[in-house]
């Protein structure tokens, strides 16, 4: 019935085990009664870790309320499915990549619907740069790190 997409071309630092806003959201408005939304996430983020492990995790809101989760400190058996490395032998190491998650959202309301990301690491003293503009010519990669969300209003 309509698609609206937000961007965000602000990068922002990550450093918290509490999850923080990455200036990425989309309003949809006229929702009707029992459509569907198809939220679509592509995020770019570089992570930083100083030891063997490291978690990131994004989430996705609706209004004030999660309806999506990927992360949760795997050092107490939870999952990562955004992004983890672990036992990785190195000092220090960076990890660029874009992040990119679909989800349905079956109940999404009636009227204006407003949705947005935030994110968190699993350690205090890791870092995930959202929106990062790293410099290819210095190992970064190509990608300006952009941030795109997505909604696509599905008929009943």
């Amino acid at each position: 019935l309509q698609v609206v997409q937000g961007t965000t071309t602000t990068e922002i630092d990550i450093s918290s085990t509490t999850y923080t806003d990455t200036n990425l959201s989309a309003t949809i408005n006229n929702v009707a009664s029992g459509s569907k939304i198809l939220v679509c996430i592509s995020q770019h983020c570089k992570q930083v870790k100083n030891a063997n492990n490291h978690f990131w995790g994004m989430r996705l809101l609706r209004g004030s309320t999660e309806i999506f989760t990927d992360y949760n400190d795997a050092n107490t058996g939870g999952t990562a499915i955004g992004f983890n490395l672990y036992n990785v032998s190195a000092t220090t190491f960076i990890v660029s990549h874009r992040y990119n998650v679909q989800f349905l959202d079956s109940s999404p309301g009636t009227g204006t619907v407003t949705y947005k990301t935030q994110a968190s690491t699993g350690d205090t003293g890791d870092s995930a740069y959202i929106r990062l503009n790293d410099n290819p010519s210095a190992g970064g990669t190509a990608d300006n790190g952009d941030g795109f969300l997505t909604l696509f209003e599905v008929g009943a």
